[in-house]
């Protein structure tokens, strides 16, 4: 019975036989047994032509199809039991690869023994030498390239990834068993391996491999080396001849289970890093421990920066450090990791941020794991712009892909603090959303001002923070609530503060922000501008910022009604605001006046103005004579200051009060 798994179709039998030279010949136009076909098969014996076989397709599991199969053995004869072909041809050809194979060989086959050497075995350019035999249920075969074969015709398996490849290898495999495998050794050297990709993100020049494979028995011990050459996986470049990669496996295989068993992995970067592995896998469960350990600076250069590159974090980078850890993944789906880094220096090139002998002990877990384990991170030193840091350290719980501030810190800030009360980072990796609340405790505004290369300011500079939200899918900020500032004596305080694409090309920043009971002696003494005492009030309505520089808003700054203060000004005050408004003292008194007195009396004073289109429109405490008063004279000695400008360019007022208080204009947008 021949079963529905074999389907044969015959085209036509024969057999010849004369005096001369005795024939049989078999044709085959289709045969089909499983996964095996066979087509158009020619299958021939002859007592001059000696055995031969031609297949024109031949498909088997597991193995690209083969045409034009041409097996012949001309002398071939029987004796006793045994076939014998001592001079025996092959040719047959792979059309995915475009390749052809041909080799000349000799072959003996009987019931229960068999040799079969092909030498050479000439196949993409090089030449391959086969020896197999199999005797009393053992077997043994060799396969080794005398002549590297060319790699050019594997691209043909990655058709449409891959556009170039160029190179040569040699190997040698021996293996020997008898119903099982009992010994295998592999060697491969590759070398000038060359390829790219269509888009060239995945590049490679030069490249020099070198694979190892022993077995003995289930057993198995693997070493592959890559140490010349250069590569790009974009956006990783990785210039082997400097950084040269080794491999170590040690492993086992448990057939009735399919289960693999690591005993040691062992894959080391010179001057990089190192990493070592153990676990088991089957088709269930995967159990995995791996330890590594790694020169910070390096590791951070080679797999960090070129994923920070044309970014705003591209001048970020470490200047010393060592980083240890290890990952862990159990059967339940419960992974784990555990890094601790070690007298390591955060500096950037732009010079926004450093952090000096910085160190950390993280512990991470999957969110299935029950109970969370507390992660630390500290530095001795650091920097925010020029603002100097102090010696920190902060508590928090790392569990799937979120963040959760342990305790509230305080971070020092020049003679002050920020406490953080609250911080909290959800889809960390995915699409983070930040929340934040705490308190600026006083900072030394003369301190502020020296670091930041400001006026000198007296006074203190404290707040509170209520809660900040940073949600990354939109790249917004919102502040819910009030942040307020004690400064210059009195209270700034800051409403709907919204930040649109933060960290994109063009930030958007809205805002209201509101002035009480400032000391006007406290800010105007520090600046070139001149010293005027008495208390402000006032409002920016509507800010916008883009890219950090105002587009509009509707601002107005004032002396408050029930201001009891001094209300004295100075002569140079005087003249500085006549001429940002573009007015004059008014009558001759005060004309005269400002001849002979350096300070004057006022009643009140403010200045308004509403910034639209690239344009400012001023404003007054009140009208007069076609301009507004800036200044409203009151007691003796008075002056009064007028403005007539009612409008005036942005760009032209910046620069004005920038020249008059002695300070560089912000540069031009383009």
């Amino acid at each position: 019975m021949v079963g529905k798994r074999l389907w044969i179709g015959l085209a036509s039998s024969l057999v010849f036989f004369s005096a001369a030279n005795a024939q049989l010949e078999l044709k085959l136009d289709y045969l089909r047994f499983g996964p095996i076909t066979i087509e158009r098969a020619l299958v021939g014996l002859s007592t001059e032509d000696g055995y031969y076989l031609k297949v024109g397709h031949l498909n088997l599991p597991f193995t690209p199809k083969i045409e034009q199969i041409d097996l012949s053995c001309p002398h071939g004869y029987r004796q006793r039991s045994f076939l014998e072909c001592p001079y025996g041809q092959l040719q047959l050809r792979l059309p995915r690869f475009g390749q052809s194979l041909s080799a000349a060989g000799k072959a003996i086959i009987g019931p229960n023994r068999w040799q079969l050497s092909l030498s050479p075995l000439r196949f993409a350019g090089g030449h391959l030498k086969l020896w197999a035999e199999y005797q009393k249920e053992r077997w043994y075969a060799r396969l080794e390239a005398i002549k590297p074969i060319k790699l050019n015709w594997i691209k043909a398996m990655f058709s449409g990834v891959l556009a170039k490849l160029q190179g040569n290898a040699s190997f040698r495999l021996e293996a020997q068993g008898g119903s099982t495998l009992d010994k295998l050794n592999f060697n491969l050297t590759g070398k000038n391996l060359s390829f790219h990709d269509l888009g060239y993100r995945r590049v490679a020049d030069g490249l020099h491999v070198k694979l190892q494979l022993q077995g003995q028995g289930q057993t198995f011990f693997l070493r592959s080396e890559i140490p010349a050459g250069e590569s790009l996986y974009f956006p990783v470049y990785l210039p082997f001849r400097d950084y040269p990669v080794t491999l170590k496996a040690f492993f086992s295989l448990a057939p009735p289970t399919a289960e693999v068993l690591l005993h040691e992995l062992k894959l080391s970067q010179l001057n990089v890093l190192t990493a070592t592995a153990r676990g088991r896998l089957s088709q269930n469960s995967l159990n995995f421990v791996t330890d590594f350990q790694a020169d910070l600076p390096t590791l951070f250069r080679l797999y960090g920066q070129p994923f920070l590159a044309g970014s705003r974090w591209e001048g970020i980078e470490f200047l010393a450090g060592k980083v240890r850890g290890r990952a862990t993944i159990s059967d339940d789906s419960k992974a784990r990791a555990s890094v601790h880094v070690e007298r390591a220096v955060l500096s950037d090139r732009e010079r926004r941020f450093g952090l000096n002998r910085l160190g950390a002990d993280l512990v991470w877990q999957s969110s299935q794991a029950t109970y969370s384990f507390p992660s630390r991170i500290h530095w001795q030193a650091g920097h925010l712009y020029a603002i100097p840091l102090g010696k920190t350290e902060l508590h928090f719980y790392l569990s799937g892909d979120d963040v959760y501030l342990d305790a509230p810190s305080d971070l020092p800030v020049l003679d002050g603090h920020l406490r953080i009360e609250q911080l909290e980072i959800l889809d960390l990796i995915t699409a983070p959303r930040i929340q934040f609340s705490g308190r600026l405790e006083p900072i030394s505004l003369d301190l502020l001002s020296r670091v930041l290369g400001w006026p000198p300011m007296v006074g203190t500079v404290s707040g509170s923070i209520p809660q900040v939200r940073y949600d990354h899918r939109w790249r917004t900020l919102e502040l819910d609530g009030r942040l307020t500032i004690q400064a210059f004596a009195g209270t700034i305080a800051i409403e709907h503060l919204k930040i649109v694409d933060l960290f994109g090309a063009l930030p958007r920043l809205y805002a209201d922000v509101y002035v009480h009971n400032v000391d006007l002696e406290q800010i105007t003494k520090r600046f070139a501008f001149g010293r005027i005492t008495g208390k402000l009030e006032g409002s920016i309505d509507g800010l916008e910022l883009e890219n950090w520089r105002p587009v509009a808003f509707s601002a107005w700054f004032g002396t408050p009604a029930d201001d009891r203060s001094r209300h004295r000004i100075n002569q140079k005050a005087v003249e500085n605001l006549t001429h940002l408004g573009g007015g004059f003292a008014a009558d001759f008194l005060s004309r005269t006046l400002l001849r002979v007195f350096n300070e004057f009396s006022y009643a009140r004073l403010g200045v308004g103005c509403r910034l639209k289109s690239g344009v400012c429109e001023l404003a007054g405490i009140a009208p007069v004579n076609g301009g507004y008063y800036i200044v409203q004279g009151g007691g003796l000695p008075r002056v009064d200051v007028i403005g007539y400008n009612r409008r005036i360019s942005w760009l032209t007022l910046i620069n004005r009060l920038a020249r008059i208080a002695k300070l560089k204009p912000p540069p031009v947008q383009p």
